[in-house]
């Protein structure tokens, strides 16, 4: 074996292991992008929630499916807030419906705005010159 061949091999390489951690996903995706990584602490920080909210709303999203499946014929009775006589009834599955079809609405709001950070981003590291296309 030549020394460009070891080097590809990685070092905590181990035969038949086929599932990643998380760390290794994100390095991964990391590697997909174009742009290169943050200086700023400001635009790690709001990575960093980008993040943690998208896993919450995933979280939130895959808990309104276990519900609706596990409890989904009990009967819900829901009060408005400052209508003290106002009470509608549902099905946990029709809530859980609900819920889901806000937090779906929650997701695609987010999903846009990191989309054009990252436009907004790539623009201004081509105006400055730092990435090629």
């Amino acid at each position: 074996m030549s020394e460009e061949e070891r080097r590809e091999i990685p070092g905590n390489y181990k035969m038949g292991e086929t599932e990643n951690s998380e760390e290794e996903e994100e390095k991964e995706d990391d590697k997909e992008d174009i742009l290169p990584p943050d200086k700023s602490i400001r635009r790690r920080a709001v990575d960093w929630v980008n993040k943690k909210w998208e896993k919450r709303n995933l979280k939130k999203i895959e808990r309104t499916y276990q519900r609706e499946a596990e409890e989904g014929y009990k009967i819900v009775h829901i009060a408005f807030p400052g209508h003290p006589r106002v009470i509608s009834t549902m099905t946990r599955a029709e809530r859980e419906r609900e819920k889901r079809k806000e937090l779906l609405k929650d997701e695609e709001r987010r999903k846009k705005l990191e989309d054009f950070n990252k436009q907004w981003r790539e623009q201004s590291l081509l105006k400055k010159g730092l990435i090629r296309i």
